[in-house]
Formats: C-alpha cells, sequence, structure tokens
C-alpha cells in the first residue's frame, strides 16, 4: 500500500483557524489537517490509503456484538461460513446491550432479556414460584412445638430461584409438616428447594432438595444451617444497558441502576438499586473502577460492596452519549466511551478526553466503539447515529 508523507505530524484539527493548516501555530507548530477522509494518520504525520471494507453478510441488521446480531426483530448468530443461525425469534427493533460471564453471554433491551450459552438461548434466571404450596401439621415427627415457617424455591441445573412470602404453620410436640399441592413449575425446573425456620424463629434454613414433580414432601426435623439468599428475588426487569463488575450484573433504567445478588446473576432484590440525577445512558467496568454515566453528568461509584452505602462521586461534569456496549481493550485495561467531549478513556485512574483538545464533534444519540490492530498500531473506531445537536442547536433525530 502507497504511504504519503506530509509535511505535518499533529493529526486532525477542525477547531484550529483554517489558515493555520498546515503551518500550524504559536501553541503547536507541527500543523495539523482539518479533514481527512478515507485515510489515516499516525502519530509520525504518515498518511495511508484505507483498505476499505468487506462485507460478510447482508442485510437490516442491528446491536453486533462478537458474532451476535439482529436482523428483523431476530437474535442470530454469524457463523464461519458467514451464514446466520436463529438464536432466539420475536426480539424486536430495540437496540440490545450484552454483558458476558463466565462463559455465557447475557442480552437485555427495553423489552425482553435473556442469555446464551454455546449459541443457545436460555431464560436469564429462574422464575420463582408463584405461590407457596399448601403447608399443613402432621401428627408424627420429631419436632417442637411451636410455629414455623416454610418456603420453597425452584432449581434449574444448580440455579435458584428467590422465593415470595413464606406460609406458617403451628405444630404440636412430636409432629411434623406436610408439604401439598404445589405450583406447577415449568419444563427447565429439576428440583425444588425446600427452607423451614427453626421454633418460632424468623431465619429459613434449607431442608432439602427434592424432584420438581413430586406431590408430597414431609418434613420432621430442622435440619440444616444453610440459611435462604434468595427470599423476594426476581429475575431481571428487561434493562437498556448491562454491564458486569467484579460478581455482579448491573442493569440501568431511566435514573436506577439496579444490581444483581452476589455470583447470581439471575436474581435482583427489589431494593438493590441506585438512584441518580439524570437518566442513565452508560455503565462503564474497568478493573478497580465502576463508572456510571448520564447525560450530564459522569459518576464514580465506589465502596460497592463494603460496610455502609456505596459512595457515588461526580468523576466528570459532562455526560456520556447513549452507549449500549462500552469499548474494553484487553491490553491496556482500558474503556472507551463517546462523551458530550468527544472520545474518551477510561481507566481506574480516571477519565482522559481523547479528541476534546483538537476536534469538534457532533453529539450524537447512539455511538458504538471498536478497537481493532492494522498495521501494527491500534485504531478506535466511532460509529455514530442520529445527531442531536449542531452548532449549539438542538435538531431532530
Amino acid at each position: 500500500m502507497k504511504t504519503i508523507s506530509l509535511n505535518f505530524a499533529g493529526g486532525m484539527n477542525n477547531k484550529a483557524r483554517a489558515e493555520s493548516i498546515p503551518q500550524g501555530n504559536k501553541e503547536d507548530p507541527r500543523g495539523f489537517a482539518r479533514s481527512a477522509i478515507n485515510v489515516d494518520i499516525d502519530s509520525a504525520g504518515k498518511v495511508r490509503d484505507r483498505p476499505g471494507y468487506t462485507q460478510l453478510y447482508a442485510g437490516d441488521c442491528h446491536s453486533v456484538y462478537n458474532r451476535y446480531f439482529v436482523e428483523e426483530g431476530d437474535l442470530k448468530y454469524l457463523n464461519t461460513d458467514n451464514t446466520a443461525a436463529t438464536i432466539k425469534t420475536g426480539v424486536g427493533d430495540e437496540k440490545i446491550s450484552y454483558c458476558a460471564v463466565a462463559g455465557r453471554i447475557y442480552f437485555s433491551s427495553p423489552v425482553i432479556s435473556g442469555s446464551i450459552i454455546n449459541d443457545n438461548y436460555r431464560k436469564w434466571g429462574v422464575a420463582r414460584p408463584q405461590r407457596q404450596p399448601t403447608v399443613t401439621q402432621r401428627s408424627s415427627g420429631n419436632m417442637h412445638g411451636g410455629e414455623y415457617q416454610v418456603a420453597i424455591t425452584w432449581m434449574r441445573e444448580g440455579e435458584e430461584s428467590g422465593a415470595i412470602l413464606s406460609s406458617r404453620v403451628a405444630v404440636d410436640d412430636g409432629g411434623g409438616i406436610v408439604l401439598s399441592n404445589f405450583p406447577v413449575p415449568s419444563d427447565d425446573i429439576d428440583q425444588v428447594a425446600v427452607y423451614v425456620s427453626s421454633i418460632n424463629g424468623k431465619e429459613l434454613y434449607l431442608f432439602g432438595q427434592f424432584p420438581a414433580n413430586g406431590d408430597e414432601i414431609y418434613i420432621d426435623k430442622h435440619i440444616s444451617d444453610i440459611t435462604i439468599n434468595t427470599q423476594f428475588g426476581r429475575t431481571p426487569d428487561a434493562f437498556p444497558i448491562i454491564e458486569y463488575h467484579y460478581g455482579r450484573i448491573y442493569g440501568a433504567i431511566d435514573n436506577r441502576v439496579h444490581y444483581s445478588n452476589p455470583h447470581n446473576y439471575g436474581l435482583f432484590n427489589p431494593n438493590q438499586y441506585w438512584h441518580f440525577p439524570g437518566r442513565v445512558t452508560c455503565l462503564i467496568s474497568v478493573p478497580g473502577a465502576f463508572y456510571v454515566g448520564t447525560a450530564e453528568k459522569i459518576y464514580r461509584v465506589s465502596n460497592i460492596d463494603g460496610e455502609g452505602s456505596p459512595v457515588n462521586t461526580v468523576a466528570k461534569d459532562y455526560g456520556i452519549v447513549n452507549t449500549l456496549n462500552t469499548c474494553y481493550d484487553t491490553d491496556n485495561e482500558v474503556a472507551y466511551i463517546t462523551s458530550t467531549k468527544g472520545l474518551c478513556a477510561v481507566t481506574n485512574e480516571g477519565i482522559t478526553e481523547i479528541t476534546a483538545k483538537n476536534v469538534a464533534m457532533d453529539e450524537y444519540g447512539n455511538t458504538v466503539l471498536t478497537v481493532v490492530e492494522q498495521d501494527g498500531h491500534k485504531k478506535l473506531i466511532s460509529v455514530n447515529q442520529n445527531i442531536i445537536k449542531v452548532s449549539g442547536l438542538k435538531a431532530k433525530t
């Protein structure tokens, strides 16, 4: 490929005076280019023709993540021969956000959520039983007289559902408890877990796990110290934006950020969320730091799992363009975002503006970023849609 050498090394700058280009100015005598169409400029001022692109798949597609994408309302996977296989039909036309955790990919939009395992669709989380079974006293058993609480959860391949409010039953000395009339589980449920409290106690403890299609279960004693930790939890809402960070999945909707139970990514408790002053437009996870972006400010959240409440501090006094999935460079442990100040790099050390000094960028309603390597250089590529501000005036999208 032909390389063209020019007498500037400053890259692009559309904010400097037109007559200073490419000669430069007092602030930076290297010189700049005002625009560069279909070429790349490296840090040494070398200009190379862009190689163009190759179409891998033809279709009306959006929400691309690795080899997953949405076409005409269906979630699909791009095979190695560039044909498409359908994973889930009927996901709709809303943009989808993704995050990868332990070999599973979770996805969510404003209308649907789910997960992908080995390119197959799975429900995200286990639906909790809609009611408790019938709980009655049994005349025989080894229980002390008093009041007990009983609750069940459903299990699917080791993953546990939440539980609704427990049932209470009074038991005589030497008696027991019988559970019957169980709610009917879906076909993917393989076990039911039974929890019972100590006598007149508030905590519920695991009694045992049983086949999901059983008719009756007998409880004759309290046998475990394993407490229930899923009560009142539920499967996730359909979040417009999701992100994984240190053992939890976070989901943003409006001005709230909800978070899952630790290492139980399909269970969200009703009181597990944070409020922010504006609509959340981005979630950013980097090693040692978690950031929440709104249209007006970017916040850093610390002490997430420490003692006391998490602490939100303003990291930047500008906002983030709606970003469903941040671009993360694993080699340098840095995430990239599109803010109202242009492109930015995000690390544990803070947020750095990449383009704000030299490049005035329009604001967009949506943006997608990716990092590619070519000719020994890493390139940050931004694809933007729907201009929302031109020359300081709001425009219709």
